[in-house]
């Protein structure tokens, strides 16, 4: 995993990344031989996906379910198609872990918030990913026209902080490594 990339999160995103062109070479290719490669790789994209354990990655599959429900003509048949996947990843592709980080999503322990943040760190998902936006935006503000450097954001936030851990947050990364302007092309490129 660390070859491809840093973090089996970033690794779940990068592999969530590709599902809108799955989308789109599936809906513009006619024969059934591309059809059914376009299928097979998507299946290599899910697998992924669970073994990452990203919960980002896995509720942008439910994301594009959602879009693919309101593009297509045959609403009922994806309807019932993303909640049986949905279904079936809960109920049986799912472990405990992964079903219990999901539960924690948003939860902030009452005891996190009379913490600092060196105490913080770790003790939570949610508390944690707080803390790195924070820094994030600390780090963002630091440098706001060029930013740190692509693939920056971990080292930039351990030398400032002392905290090295990955942005969890593509737009974050965008702003923290490349600054407004790498931001404002990013966006314009989405």
């Amino acid at each position: 995993i660390t070859d491809i990339a840093s973090h089996p999160n970033t690794l779940g995103g990068i592999a969530a990344t590709t599902l809108p062109f799955v989308f789109f070479l599936f809906r513009n290719h006619f024969k059934t031989h591309q059809k059914l490669f376009i299928l097979f790789y998507l299946a290599m994209v899910l697998i992924v996906i669970k073994f990452s354990g990203s919960r980002g990655a896995m509720l942008t599959l439910v994301f594009f379910g959602m879009i693919f429900f309101f593009v297509t003509r045959h609403k009922v048949l994806v309807m019932f198609g993303v909640f049986f996947f949905t279904l079936i990843l809960w109920f049986f592709v799912l472990d405990e872990t992964s079903k219990e980080r999901f539960r924690s999503i948003g939860q902030i322990d009452e005891a996190l918030t009379e913490m600092s943040a060196d105490e913080r760190v770790g003790t939570s998902s949610t508390s944690t990913r707080i803390q790195i936006y924070i820094d994030g935006l600390q780090l963002f503000f630091s440098r706001p026209i060029l930013g740190y450097g692509p693939d920056s954001f971990s080292e930039a936030r351990g030398l400032r902080f002392g905290r090295y851990q990955n942005a969890h947050n593509l737009f974050i990364q965008c702003m923290v490594d490349l600054g407004i302007i790498g931001l404002w092309i990013f966006l314009y490129l989405l």
